[in-house]
């Protein structure tokens, strides 16, 4: 599995991959997107998702705890930035 995650002033877009090789590719307006993250006390992150409106995108599951957590943080940083006024 292969998730390609980018994120612009103008979408949020995360394309999937599958090991057979088929592709499914989604976009959101980064000033409706929302991460949200599980936590578990003694495990880390479990889950990770993006939701915007009526649409939620689970992301990372196949990511191990230290990269979720690193994941995470570059994530929530770049969605901040691009939300920030000019």
């Amino acid at each position: 599995m292969r998730e390609h995650v980018s994120v612009s002033r103008l979408a949020v877009s995360v394309r999937k991959v599958t090991p057979s090789g088929r592709m499914k590719e989604t976009h959101f307006n980064p000033f409706w997107t929302h991460f949200a993250v599980d936590r578990h006390d003694e495990f880390g992150i479990t889950g990770m998702r993006l939701t915007s409106r009526n649409e939620r995108l689970e992301i990372g599951a196949f990511l191990n705890p230290d990269d979720r957590e690193s994941f995470a943080v570059a994530f929530r940083q770049a969605l901040a930035t691009v939300k920030q006024r000019i």
